[in-house]
């Protein structure tokens, strides 16, 4: 069975960005993918050797794959121009370096992380440091949250107005026509995620009954944000 591969489950450009600042540590190369991981620990060689990486017949094998009783074999299209055969050449010279152990296992080692592990703690705060991502504090209100999981992810979404109400539905089917100009609870107003959670006179209600047994004060906020930046 074919092995999943360092980091596998990862997208494409976000698992090359944490690659790149991680040691592959080769052992029979089941878990490699050979043109995208930086496994020679000189980069990508999909980057390194871009006329023989679009003149390969396969983009998507494992470092494993490419290697038949020692010979590397690129798989390389026939008729190609002479650029092509000259980098190839440089390729295999140093692949013939490489030294595979069947008896290891690949590995991974992620510098981003405190103990060298991938978490998606750590990936993720490393990914936000490399884009210049502020802290959201409305994020760390719910998340650190003492709530049910499956509320803090449904507060999450409506936070970043992913809910399905009429106007998202209709945002993301274009081949269907959904009435978003009226919410179905008060007929009152367009259903979006602002009206269906704070502006609806049902809703609004309900928040000035749960407000009232907590000995609030229910003040309705601008907008949903606002809800997570009030004291």
């Amino acid at each position: 069975m074919r092995q999943a591969k360092l980091l596998g489950n990862l997208s494409l450009p976000v698992r090359r960005s944490l690659i790149m600042v991680s040691t592959i540590k080769w052992g029979i190369g089941g878990r490699i993918s050979f043109w995208d991981d930086n496994w020679m620990r000189r980069g990508a060689l999909e980057e390194l050797f871009p006329q023989v990486y679009v003149a390969a017949r396969s983009k998507s094998k494992l470092v494993t794959e490419m290697i038949r009783e020692g010979i590397w074999d690129l798989r390389i299209r026939p008729r190609v121009n002479a650029n092509v055969g000259e980098e190839s050449q440089q390729l295999l010279s140093q692949l013939q370096m490489v030294q595979l152990n069947s008896d290891r296992e690949d590995a991974c080692i992620c510098h981003f992380d405190h103990y060298e592990k991938f978490t998606v703690c750590s990936a993720f705060q490393h990914l936000a440091v490399s884009d210049g991502v502020t802290k959201c504090e409305e994020a760390e209100a719910i998340w650190r949250s003492l709530a049910p999981t499956k509320v803090k992810f449904f507060t999450w979404l409506v936070l970043l107005e992913k809910v399905s109400v009429a106007k998202v539905l209709q945002r993301r089917r274009h081949d269907l026509y959904i009435s978003p100009s009226c919410c179905i609870i008060c007929h009152r107003g367009a259903e979006m995620v602002e009206h269906t959670f704070l502006r609806c006179v049902f809703v609004s209600d309900l928040w000035e009954r749960l407000a009232g047994e907590l000995d609030l004060r229910w003040v309705p906020p601008g907008s949903i944000k606002e809800v997570f930046e009030r004291d």
